[in-house]
């Protein structure tokens, strides 16, 4: 059973930090290694915390880039029991996240953030490989000779 999570992509690089955006977010992407494969703020850690909570015990939390969107790309979040045979397994924060080898050439380096606002709550996206984001906010485009391949 898999249950989608209410996702935000990021609208554009320079603005995906708002000034409403809690400071401690600042100091902790300053000090991120980009070069990991991807990097949760305490904000996304929390709030997938909370939504796994709320379903069944060793759930695992599955990241996916798919096609589509306005930009030709968009990122899926879905909550897994098991993983598949192209799913490699990251621990980040404590928290075991599920990407499939297709995605994993998407992500590298992708920062995963989570914030409140007027309008509600989202994950935002910050993906360096990122050259356009679409104003809907939920899919993104990449230069193609710029994937990097997941090792």
């Amino acid at each position: 059973m898999q249950v989608n999570l209410f996702i935000y992509n990021e609208i554009a690089k320079t603005s995906f930090l708002s000034f409403s955006d809690p400071p401690y977010f600042l100091s902790w992407l300053s000090t991120a290694k980009m070069n990991s494969m991807i990097q949760l703020s305490q904000a996304a850690k929390i709030e997938i915390e909370r939504l796994k909570s709320k379903q069944k015990t060793n759930t695992l939390v599955r990241l996916a880039v798919k096609p589509g969107g306005c930009s030709d790309l968009f990122y899926d979040m879905s909550f897994a029991e098991v993983a598949q045979t192209s799913d490699r397994i990251f621990e980040v924060r404590g928290l075991q996240v599920l990407i499939d080898n297709q995605s994993l050439k998407y992500i590298n380096g992708l920062v995963l953030d989570y914030s409140e606002d007027l309008m509600g709550g989202g994950f935002r996206f910050h993906n360096p490989q990122a050259i356009a984001t679409c104003s809907c906010g939920n899919s993104f485009a990449i230069h193609q000779e710029s994937i990097v391949n997941g090792q």
